[in-house]
């Protein structure tokens, strides 16, 4: 465990301002994470996405980031599904230390969560489920919505497999 508090910012909010961003950054506490989802739904590049009416500036974001008033000891992450749409600035390194990309689910991902949601699973059972879906064809959250969906009823589960098999094929 890290044992570290989480802040999450919403940079997507209407009400959210420069002055905002960079005193809810200085009030996160020491040694924090400080979590920025779909920075992508933000900014396209320097500029505001297509739909996103904030008030926060792209230079108010970076200065919030590592300006003068920036905050040390606290550890940022930024989240994406389009790396491409970002400006170099904001993912330079020095702002973005460690990129890290996560893909679709692993045959061994799907098996460690069948595991962790159904105690009573034998493993060569987990292998088995895992092993009717392509490697990569279904995302953690594909998969985590079947089983959240069954989470009470495991043989409902192993006899539904075949709707994520589906979803694989077409993906």
């Amino acid at each position: 465990m890290l044992k570290r508090s989480v802040c999450v910012l919403n940079l997507s909010s209407l009400t959210i301002t420069d002055e905002a961003v960079t005193n809810l950054l200085s009030a996160a506490p020491d040694g924090s994470i400080v979590l920025l989802e779909d920075v992508d739904a933000v900014f396209n590049g320097r500029e505001r996405s297509s739909g996103n009416d904030s008030k926060l500036s792209f230079n108010g974001l970076l200065n919030a980031l590592d300006g003068v008033t920036a905050q040390q000891g606290r550890m940022v992450f930024m989240t994406t599904n389009h790396l491409e749409k970002l400006d170099a600035a904001l993912v330079r390194p020095g702002r973005c230390d460690v990129h890290q990309f996560i893909g679709n689910a692993t045959r061994e991902q799907i098996t460690r969560m069948l595991r962790r949601f159904y105690t009573d699973l034998e493993l060569h059972t987990a292998h088995d489920l895992a092993a009717r879906v392509e490697d990569g064809a279904l995302s953690m959250a594909r998969v985590q919505e079947f089983l959240v969906r069954h989470r009470e009823d495991l043989s409902g589960a192993v006899t539904g497999w075949h709707e994520l098999e589906r979803v694989a094929v077409h993906a």
